[in-house]
């Protein structure tokens, strides 16, 4: 009987569970394996609050953590201020350097343009004065040869008046001598001159001849002298 006890004893064991035993056993397996229901709450922002964890035993509690979180999103906040404030004035800076491009652009260009207008006209004014160069050119060599035949026909002008002046020259001496050989007769050697000095000289001894005669035929005889002087001079 009292094997039997034992081997009841067993058996009640292992067919009939104490519900308390049962119920722990159940509960020691539920330790190891959390429920996923309670675990979703847990992480649920709804009901933590904050979008964390709860707290566990130990830590900050709720509203300490919420208040750190508060203060850490300030200081992000303030920090993001910052950082875009400083990119507003450095995106203002960069617009006013771009401005200032623009413009230092626009008046490059429009210098550019100034320069290319005034280098067509320039090279417009070096093509006239080329062409002017070169007409004036042509009118310095023209005017040279102009000038050279000029010169040419003028020597050869002087040349036919010397070679004319020189033949009137002879001509005339020719006459010269011609007269002179005519006015030296065997009669009269002495020529006109001479005889008109004899004729007023044979008059000025005429007793007949009044005073004026007698002047006039002095002033020939001087007028005759002198000439018959020049003559033989």
């Amino acid at each position: 009987m009292a094997g039997n006890l034992g081997k009841e004893d067993s058996s009640s064991v292992q067919g009939v569970q104490d519900p308390s035993t049962i119920g722990g056993s159940k509960l020691a397996g539920n330790l190891g394996k959390e429920d996923p229901s309670s675990v979703q709450d847990v992480q649920d922002p709804s009901v933590t609050g904050s979008g964390h964890k709860r707290p566990r035993a130990g830590n900050k509690s709720s509203a300490e953590t919420s208040k750190y979180q508060r203060e850490k999103k300030k200081e992000e906040v303030k920090q993001l201020k910052a950082e875009i404030e400083e990119l507003e004035k450095s995106n203002s800076h960069l617009e006013g350097q771009a401005f200032q491009l623009r413009m230092d652009l626009k008046e490059t260009r429009e210098e550019m343009k100034e320069t290319r207008e005034e280098n067509i006209n320039l090279k417009i004014v070096q093509k006239s004065q080329s062409d002017s160069i070169r007409e004036l050119g042509k009118k310095l060599i023209a005017s040279g040869e102009k000038i050279k035949a000029l010169k040419e026909e003028h020597e050869q002008e002087i040349y036919a008046l010397k070679a004319k002046h020189a033949q009137e020259i002879d001509a005339l001496k020719e006459e010269h001598e011609r007269q002179m050989g005519v006015c030296r007769t065997p009669e009269n050697p002495w020529g006109a001159e001479v005889e008109m000095w004899l004729q007023n000289a044979r008059k000025m001894n005429n007793p007949v001849e009044t005073p004026a005669t007698a002047s006039q035929a002095t002033s020939n005889f001087d007028n005759s002298d002198v000439h018959f002087a020049s003559q033989m001079a």
